[in-house]
């Protein structure tokens, strides 16, 4: 190829690109600027279905991840940037926290990293199963009234006056959003929301959503009628549930055992969940201060 007319092929392709890089730019900054007026103005009912979030290096400009506490592998409050956080309520009754992972490289002329994410897991809390939930920044976290019952034995506490090498973050101004809520198995839960300091949206708008869908206001606890409300629900459920699999798992009819046969060949997937709904029984009864029963007996070794 003659280099003249190479030269000029490759001063052509880098006008355009550049042409197209200013343009995403200014596209995406169109966009933030639209979403912003949206999120705050236009949207403040904030009408279902609801969902946001993801990595911040998108149009979104949302960045949610998971703080996670100590544990044996890591002894100090830490993030895993590889996962990100998307928030969703379809409907109001329950709080949908989905997990992704990040296929990297993404963001720049490669587009936003929402568009490479791969589906983790998710965690659904009912709405009436949340107690609380909180906002705040990591250096004042604020004391929720919760009575140190056999409901709340345990508590997982962000430290006051953390510092970056305790966090693993890179930034002081960033904000926490605690959820605290009871399992399907009646005990207590957190989870906790940090995002990053460049979220435009991060405040307000979180914020107005996470209140919606609970009714509460930050740092509002629900009363203890209601937990035991919410115990009772569940306890009734998981006891309703178990019957009705235990009447068609069970392959005897003597009654005066102190276990129930079942075929293990026939019917695995539900057998497996009546042992997992029978190890939320007692301790819900234990929780409401109910009497023991013998209907419901476990499955015969």
């Amino acid at each position: 190829m003659n280099i003249g007319i190479y030269k000029k092929l490759i001063t052509f392709l880098f006008i355009g690109f550049l042409s197209t890089f200013f343009g995403e730019i200014k596209a995406e900054v169109k966009t933030i600027s639209q979403e912003t007026v949206c999120k705050h103005l236009l949207c403040s009912n904030l009408e279902y279905p609801i969902s946001f979030g993801g990595h911040g290096n998108s149009k979104e400009r949302i960045g949610f991840n998971q703080l996670r506490s100590p544990n044996s592998e890591n002894l100090n409050w830490h993030i895993n940037y590889d996962y990100v956080l998307k928030l969703k309520s379809t409907d109001g009754n329950s709080l949908y926290i989905d997990e992704y992972k990040v296929r990297y490289p993404c963001g720049g002329f490669l587009g936003g990293c929402n568009n490479y994410l791969k589906l983790s897991k998710s965690l659904v809390i009912p709405s009436e199963n949340i107690i609380y939930w909180g906002k705040y920044n990591f250096s004042i976290r604020p004391n929720f009234s919760l009575k140190k019952t056999k409901i709340f034995s345990k508590k997982i506490l962000i430290p006051r006056i953390p510092n970056s090498n305790r966090l693993g973050l890179s930034h002081f101004d960033n904000v926490v959003f605690e959820i605290g809520y009871l399992s399907n198995t009646g005990r207590f839960k957190q989870y906790f929301i940090t995002a990053d300091s460049y979220s435009i949206p991060k405040d307000s708008f979180t914020s107005r959503f996470l209140k919606k869908v609970t009714k509460l206001n930050s740092g509002e606890v629900i009363s203890d009628e209601k937990i035991e409300y919410v115990l009772l629900k569940l306890f009734n459920k998981n006891e309703k549930k178990l019957t009705i699999i235990q009447s068609i798992i069970k392959i005897s009819k003597d009654v005066k055992k102190n276990c129930i046969e079942a075929d293990g060949t026939k019917f695995p997937d539900l057998i497996k969940e009546y042992k997992d709904l029978s190890k939320t029984i007692n301790p819900l009864r234990a929780k409401l201060d109910l009497p023991p029963s013998t209907d419901l007996k476990p499955i015969c070794n």
